[in-house]
Formats: structure tokens, sequence, C-alpha cells
């Protein structure tokens, strides 16, 4: 699969036809639930070096897959973002704060300015972000690992950071067209953006969700879903991708298949967020009632 060139737009497939949250997919992935993991109000997951959970109250837990757990420190509260990469653990919170750890050594606090749509992604000797500022405005900054801002900008409004697989940043943009990527500091298309909410996982890959579909993007391809209420997605290895819904269901399945998408419930209320694990065959989601680990099989 080849990179797209920056400033191409991707053409969307004709869609399938569906049921009710239906996408004829093969090769379902099943998931079964394996334990309750002793974090309460869990707000984000990373799932890098080893699984942290943050919760409401800015704590950050390290969670083993056997369900044990012990504080790893001290974070913002209400966490709407964190990313790590090796030896660096970053946070961002809902009133625009941002910490970044060493180790567990808090290395650095600073002030962005995004107060929504916060999206937070590794690169080469730093961080990456877009939001939106306190007057709605989509804002890119690149914080560099000692705390500094070695860029910022205003974007065009549903445009967002994203991050290939070589760690270089990029723009994307949902349009009638398809998704539109260019290069940090290229023109974006002036032209009206689709709903989508889109969402960067890194590696080049964009998620958008919409009014009653979703879609998975990367370099030339791009797969659309019909999918009900859904909350929160996420990629795992090859094609491996998660929804989760605002009814708290949750469903595993492999792009481009063919088969009925299975949901099984997993949460009382909203998904908040979920992240397959490093080696792809767990799960961990979060929801209102905490979080649960899954085997999927």
């Amino acid at each position: 699969m080849s990179p797209i060139a920056g400033g191409q737009t991707v053409s969307d497939p004709q869609d399938e036809p569906t049921h009710r949250h239906a996408h004829y997919l093969h090769r379902p992935k099943a998931l079964e639930h394996l334990l309750a993991l002793p974090v309460s109000n869990p707000r984000v997951l990373d799932w890098g070096e080893e699984l942290r959970v943050a919760t409401a109250e800015g704590e950050i837990w390290r969670v083993e897959t056997d369900g044990g757990s012990a504080p790893w420190g001290i974070g913002l509260p209400e966490p709407v973002a964190m990313a790590s990469q090796p030896g660096q653990l970053a946070q961002v919170a809902r009133d625009g704060r941002m910490r970044i750890w060493e180790g567990t050594e808090l290395q650095t606090e600073l002030r962005l300015g995004l107060i929504s749509q916060i999206m937070l992604l590794p690169i080469a000797g730093g961080w990456v972000l877009s939001g939106d500022d306190a007057d709605g405005q989509r804002q890119l900054r690149m914080v560099m690992d000692g705390g500094g801002t070695r860029a910022r900008a205003s974007l065009p409004s549903r445009t967002v950071v994203g991050v290939d697989s070589a760690g270089v940043p990029f723009l994307a943009r949902s349009l009638a067209g398809g998704l539109w990527r260019g290069a940090i500091g290229e023109s974006v298309p002036e032209e009206e953006p689709t709903s989508h909410v889109l969402r960067a996982l890194g590696a080049g890959r964009i998620v958008g969700l919409g009014h009653g579909g979703v879609f998975f993007a990367e370099g030339a391809q791009r797969w659309n879903l019909r999918a009900v209420d859904a909350a929160a997605m996420a990629w795992g290895q090859g094609d491996l991708a998660v929804l989760g819904t605002r009814r708290g269901e949750l469903a595993a399945f492999h792009l481009g298949s063919r088969e009925h998408l299975r949901y099984i419930n997993g949460h009382k209320g909203p998904v908040m967020a979920i992240s397959p694990s490093p080696r792809g065959n767990l799960l961990v989601s979060a929801g209102a009632d905490g979080c649960r680990l899954w085997a999927m099989a």
C-alpha cells in the first residue's frame, strides 16, 4: 500500500448495502470479556510500552492484564488526550493544559489555548496537536521535548493534523470528493468540508465519525461503514478495527470484509475510549462504569 502524496484526495468507494448495523464483514472478530479493571472514572487510555489509564480526577494508573494496578503518577483533571513514545508520556486536559513526563518525572507543563476537539500525537523530538481555541478557531501546535513550542498556526475548520509512518506530520480534511491530505504549510482546499469529525491515529491513519456512518483511511485506501451511534474508534494491527457506540456496544472486525458486524454489550452508557494492545490480541475499553479487558479471538 503506497502512501498518498501531499495535496491529493482519496475518493470514496461505493458503499456496500447494509442492514441496521450491517457492513457485511468477513472474518468477524469475537470479543470475549476477560475482566473488569480496577480503575474508576476512566477518561483516556494509552497502550504503548504499558497500559496506562487516566481518570477524571487526574490520576494515572499502570494496569496489568491480570487485573493488577498501581498508581503511575498525578496527571491533569479531566484529561482529553494522552499519548506516549519510548520513555515519555504526554497528556492534555480539557482546560488546555499539557504535561510531559520523562519516565515518571514531570518534565514540563504548559498552556496551549486549546479547549475542544483536541488530538495529540508523538513526532520525532516532540508532539503535534490540533484542536479548537476559545473562539472556535482550529489551531495547530508543535511542542518539543523541552516544552518549547516550535510551531503554531491557525487551520480551517474540521482540519486535523496526522502523522505518517515516518513520523512526519500532515494535514487532513474530509471533503465531498474524499479525504484530502497535504503537507504542513500547504494551502487547504476552500471547499466546504463534510460533517465528519476526524481523528488521527498515527502511522498515516485517519478515521471519521459522521451521521450514520464512519470511515477508516490509510494511504490511498478508504473503507466506509454504516454505523449507528458510533462514539469511539480504534485501529489495531493490520486491518483490525474496533467500534464503540453511545449505547455501550463494542464490535471488532477486519476492514474491507463482508460479514455482518457483531456488536456485544460492553458498558452501561457511551464508550469513551478503546485501545487495542500492541500485539492486537487484547482490547481495553473505557466507560462511565469503568474499564474492561477483552480478548479478540
